[in-house]
């Protein structure tokens, strides 16, 4: 599969997960009632998968995070925001 194929693919799965639609959102469901997670926190996993998948996509295609594991590109991001929160 190449960057493009896998980033677009990825894409698709983040969209899944904005609309709430589709087999991704439905798996989220699934899980959720394997794990016997409250369905208040459905919006936080939801989140927090579109952030991995957001990184995963900037891991593979050219540019700063390139080649980076999605954790550090994460963390990246909280430094980043957490920074601009405080006017830094």
């Amino acid at each position: 599969m190449t960057v493009d194929e896998y980033c677009d693919k990825v894409w698709s799965e983040i969209r899944q997960l904005v609309l709430d639609e589709g087999p991704v959102a439905e798996g989220v469901d699934r899980e959720m009632d394997t794990l016997s997670m409250p369905a208040e926190l459905r919006e936080a996993v939801v989140a927090n998968l579109i952030a991995l998948r957001c990184a995963e996509i900037c891991s593979r295609a050219p540019g700063r995070y390139q080649g980076q594991h999605p954790a550090e590109i994460l963390s990246d991001w909280v430094v980043v925001s957490l920074a601009a929160s405080r006017g830094q």
